[in-house]
């Protein structure tokens, strides 16, 4: 209800992204809110850097409200200042993922539909192998070493520009512009770019910060891919709406893990799938009990190793949640239940609407009763495929789907559980078990579920 009720107050007030992360410098300038290494941006810098920055494309790229840029980078601490300031002209970003080579990135481009790319010179020569399909786009690169011909090296003159904000771009803004793509692991064919809002990305941060009990003092250790959703929106806006500090690692190693935590003083950590079975292989150290991590947040912590983790490591807690990176069924295991990937009140499923439906188990397709025509709602203990339902008159049971509107209508389920309504396929089996409180638990099932470091 809390959270819900936030993001009403936001969405009356008009306020996003760049609107709250303003009264975070306002509030706090001098502190840390990027760190990589030893490289630290305060909340005043990474406002003076993206307020330069949004001049820059405004004025010297030509970019306007809609426009989309394509962003191939490594992470590091100015990863989110690309888009924040990119978002603060309206212009959306896509977040390329770094593995992407050959057909798969073209198409990640192409699907896009941006004329301009941001690229690390480590990505060179995985751009000249599709220099083809590059003739029709801006190139700006970023960092020492070969360039594609024709590239313009950003930082050249940025810091011509002036640190003030545009505010007549940022009050042209609303809570419901698109803000990033964000594409999916590609499981079921060639990737696709999901439509992240201000809105939408509010609400994943917000929803694990007020769930999890994530403080503005806390430190956030964050290893994954700045281009995924746990790692760019749940992590990194967490200094951007919350005012906490993040660490940002240029890629996640499990030998360094706790180090890293110890000597920043982290006392909060991100995961996603194996991570922590690849921690648990580890030898053990002193500093798996040295550091400051009260809490660790993600997905995929099997059932089978938690205990074993938490245990070993002296984690109080774990915030397990679930969600798709273009879905509305999000869901958070806020109760340290072992296993649970979150739960929804029986109180809180008319505000919230996420339903388990009896499904196919070898197809997923739903199973519908015969005089009805309707899908079948799960019981307790019975496997079913996780939906929202689509509400087109509450903010957080939208479906902004895809950049691609047919990859969208494909997502869609009709006349669920009355004629005429649409619910979200999250592609998840899970199970249904009821608990303390009458909470509804729901557990991922293995079936069609990889948890995998290189996904959401």
């Amino acid at each position: 209800i809390k959270i819900l009720a936030t993001l009403k107050y936001w969405e009356i007030k008009n306020y996003n992204v760049n609107n709250i992360f303003q009264q975070w410098v306002k509030k706090c300038p001098q502190k840390v809110a990027f760190r990589c290494n030893d490289s630290v941006l305060t909340f005043q810098q990474v406002e003076n850097i993206t307020n330069q920055l949004s001049r820059y494309f405004k004025e010297e790229c030509n970019l306007s409200r809609d426009d989309t840029v394509a962003i191939l980078l490594p992470n590091s601490e100015y990863y989110p200042c690309y888009w924040l300031a990119l978002s603060k002209i309206g212009v959306i970003s896509a977040l390329i993922n770094t593995n992407q080579v050959g057909k798969v990135l073209e198409h990640s481009l192409k699907v896009s539909e941006a004329k301009t790319i941001i690229y690390d010179t480590s990505f060179t020569p995985v751009l000249k192998n599709i220099s083809d399909s590059l003739k029709d786009f801006k190139l700006l690169h970023t960092g020492e070493g070969d360039t594609i011909e024709g590239s313009t090296n950003l930082w050249t003159t940025v810091s011509h520009y002036s640190k003030q904000p545009l505010m007549n771009e940022i009050n042209k803004g609303t809570i419901k512009d698109k803000m990033l793509y964000i594409y999916t692991s590609g499981t079921t064919g060639l990737p696709k770019a999901a439509i992240i809002t201000h809105l939408r990305a509010m609400m994943m941060a917000m929803g694990v910060k007020l769930w999890s009990g994530i403080k503005e003092e806390d430190v956030i250790y964050d290893s994954l891919p700045l281009y995924h959703t746990a790692g760019g929106v749940v992590g990194c806006f967490q200094a951007l709406l919350g005012g906490s500090t993040v660490v940002i690692r240029s890629k996640f190693s499990a030998s360094n893990f706790w180090t890293d935590c110890i000597k920043y003083d982290c006392t909060v950590a991100q995961y996603i799938g194996e991570i922590c079975r690849f921690l648990l292989l580890t030898s053990a150290s002193p500093n798996d009990r040295a550091h400051k991590v009260r809490l660790v947040v993600g997905n995929g912590l099997r059932p089978q190793i938690w205990e074993q983790f938490v245990k070993r490591f002296n984690i109080k807690d774990v915030c397990e949640f679930y969600g798709a990176t273009e879905g509305n069924s999000n869901l958070i295991n806020c109760w340290n239940r072992m296993g649970a990937v979150g739960y929804v009140p029986w109180f809180a499923r008319a505000v919230y609407p996420v339903d388990l439906i009896k499904v196919d188990e070898s197809t997923l397709e739903p199973i519908r009763d015969s005089k009805t025509g309707l899908c079948i709602r799960c019981k307790e203990n019975e496997p079913g495929l996780c939906v929202g339902k689509i509400l087109k008159t509450r903010s957080t049971s939208t479906f902004n789907g895809y950049v691609d509107t047919e990859a969208t209508k494909k997502k869609i389920i009709r006349n669920v559980f009355e004629k005429g309504d649409s619910v979200v396929n999250s592609g998840k089996y899970v199970l249904l078990c009821n608990a303390v409180f009458e909470q509804l638990v729901v557990c991922v099932l293995p079936i069609c579920c990889k948890w995998k470091c290189s996904n959401r």
